[in-house]
């Protein structure tokens, strides 16, 4: 009996593993090769995940930015319309890994300049939200 529920445990496992990795989206619902390729690949997965983490950091600055949804549904129809392999889907993650960092890169360096005008502003003895404050700040 034992040995039996070791051999079940083993096969379900087997039958479960592609899920097991972890993609950012459901791989009982990967349709598309690409996705089954990225839920099938343990690295490949993983890559998913971090892109995930990645893009979720971006779209908490650049949320707002019609360019950005348009630049990411635009990256996901080229990568369902062109990947069919691992190479490219790496190549793919890749890319957009770097262009998830420059978003945030530039959103620091964009609120870094910011606080250097206020505290620019506030050097010159200006009250924050004052008229000659706001206009310090353009």
């Amino acid at each position: 009996m034992h040995a039996i529920s070791k051999r079940l445990f083993i096969v379900l496992m087997l039958g479960f593993a592609p899920w097991l990795y972890g993609a950012s989206f459901d791989c009982t619902k990967a349709k598309s090769v690409g996705e089954k390729l990225i839920c099938e690949d343990s690295e490949l997965s993983q890559k998913d995940e971090e892109l995930n983490f990645l893009y979720n950091q971006a779209r908490a600055v650049m949320a707002s930015e019609p360019e950005f949804r348009q630049n990411n549904i635009d990256a996901w129809r080229w990568r369902e319309a062109n990947c069919f392999d691992r190479s490219c889907l790496f190549q793919w993650y890749s890319s957009r890994k770097t262009y998830f960092q420059n978003v945030v890169r530039q959103a620091d360096s964009s609120q870094n300049a910011v606080d250097v005008k206020k505290a620019r502003c506030i050097k010159l003895g200006l009250r924050p939200g004052s008229k000659d404050y706001l206009e310090c700040l353009r």
